[in-house]
């Protein structure tokens, strides 16, 4: 989740910004709650979109090997062997977890 949208949703819980630090932002909830710590990112935009294509390609890439072990399955079951749709159940695997 982005920084920004995560200000967002704390403000739209009824917190408040207590403190601005150097390194985090400290906001607090008009209830009695617990204080939540948002850290800033150590990176620059760069590494962060890089980091981000990274974790896309690793994403995809596990997506295929998994797609690649059903249609092996598949193969030594004798039923349909490799398709896109495999493809795509395995890469929206993790989102049904």
């Amino acid at each position: 989740m982005k920084r920004g949208n995560f200000v967002r949703e704390l403000v739209d819980a009824d917190c408040y910004l207590k403190r601005h630090g150097k390194k985090h932002d400290i906001y607090a909830a008009t209830y009695i709650g617990p204080a939540v710590s948002l850290l800033r990112s150590p990176f620059g935009w760069r590494i962060t979109a890089a980091l981000g294509i990274a974790d896309l390609f690793l994403l995809v890439s596990l997506a295929h090997v998994g797609a690649r072990l059903v249609s092996l399955e598949a193969i030594r079951a004798d039923v349909d062997a490799f398709s896109p749709s495999t493809l795509l159940q395995e890469l929206l695997q993790p989102l049904r977890w």
